[in-house]
């Protein structure tokens, strides 16, 4: 990676998920979508999966609002990463489905037809 895509990347932020020994970087931009799976937040980016043992909530207040939308309450999606939008799912640029609530579809309907 150049000097001027690091520099870049830095400015855009990024969440920092701490191992026993280890620190692992997500950049925001790099982050498709984040799950819950049982007593893990599983982050799904451009390198793969990592995970971490916490509450959805609390990882989703971490995250820009301006960026994160949560579609379901195991469900927060880049927006960045939205394509369409049906039948109370959200496909991604990926070709990735992922379920929007029956709670949150008005929101994110209006989210993603007024400030997509």
């Amino acid at each position: 990676m150049g000097p001027l895509l690091r520099e870049k990347k830095e400015e855009e932020g990024f969440y920092t998920i701490e191992y026993y020994r280890e620190q692992e970087k997500i950049y925001f931009r790099d982050i498709f979508y984040l799950m819950k799976d049982g007593k893990y937040v599983v982050f799904v980016h451009v390198n793969g999966k990592s995970q971490i043992r916490a509450a959805m909530g609390e990882i989703y207040k971490q995250l820009p609002s301006e960026r994160f939308l949560m579609i379901d309450r195991s469900y927060v999606v880049n927006i960045e990463y939205m394509e369409t939008l049906k039948n109370h799912k959200i496909c991604l640029r990926n070709g990735i489905e992922l379920p929007v609530s029956q709670p949150k579809w008005p929101a994110v309907r209006d989210f993603f037809i007024n400030k997509r």
